[in-house]
């Protein structure tokens, strides 16, 4: 689970609420994190509002993540596809891009203009990433290249 502090906090779950337990937590990012998802059994993504995409092993969290990718503006909503070694994120920004980012290759695939204003949701299938922004309007890239 992320926090508005930056915490990632681990639990270990029981058969009702009152059983959970802390068993970690992370000072994962500067400030509000925006996303947190399992990519696969070993590891997790979180994106943080400070512009940072980062992947943490489950199994021996520490406060060293396993990648660490820093955008030049605040990353303000995520959305995950896929798992392990075909894991894409779809990031929308505080400037109004969008762009598909491939968690394989620590790297952007596309990045593009979309909104004035704030992006404020993402979502994406297979052949399409769609956003949101503060402009009230609603973009459809293609999903493998970034064209409308």
């Amino acid at each position: 689970m992320g926090s508005s502090s930056g915490a990632i906090n681990l639990y270990d779950v029981g058969a009702t609420p009152s059983q959970y337990e802390i068993r970690q937590v992370i000072m994962a990012h500067e400030g509000q994190i925006a996303f947190v998802a399992y990519l696969d059994a070993a590891r997790i993504v979180t994106v943080g509002g400070e512009g940072t995409i980062k992947t943490w092993a489950v199994d021996e969290p520490t406060s060293t993540p396993l990648t660490v990718f820093t955008h030049d503006a605040g990353i303000v909503c995520a959305a995950l596809s896929g798992s392990g070694a075909t894991a894409v994120l779809a990031v929308g920004d505080e400037i109004g891009r969008v762009g598909l980012f491939n968690l394989s290759e620590n790297a952007f695939t596309w990045l593009e203009s979309a909104h004035t204003g704030k992006t404020q949701c993402v979502a994406l299938d297979g052949t399409q990433v769609l956003s949101g922004g503060a402009d009230n309007v609603v973009m459809v890239f293609n999903r493998a290249d970034g064209s409308r």
